[in-house]
């Protein structure tokens, strides 16, 4: 997403993790929760924001596509695996 704060773009990339879901809307979030909850289990989960300021008319994709694989690449696995994917 590309955020428009009156001439200053900021490019959004952001992901959540609820469990072991990956929901895509704040129903789905809720749903997510409700059906860990109705197992027995209070769900963990994070959200995952990582922007950059960008100039009118180029886009910063692939430098925030670049930063989220070596993140992941400097991520130990447990860190990776439990708390990102």
């Amino acid at each position: 997403m590309v955020a428009d704060r009156g001439g200053l773009f900021e490019r959004v990339i952001y992901w959540v993790r609820v469990g072991d879901q990956f929901p895509k809307s704040w129903i789905d979030q809720r749903l997510a929760m409700a059906a860990a909850n109705l197992k027995g289990t209070i769900p963990d989960g994070v959200l995952v924001r990582i922007s950059t300021l960008e100039e009118p008319g180029s886009s910063t994709s692939s430098d925030i596509k670049a930063f989220i694989d070596a993140f992941l690449r400097a991520s130990p696995p447990g860190f990776r695996d439990a708390v990102l994917l």
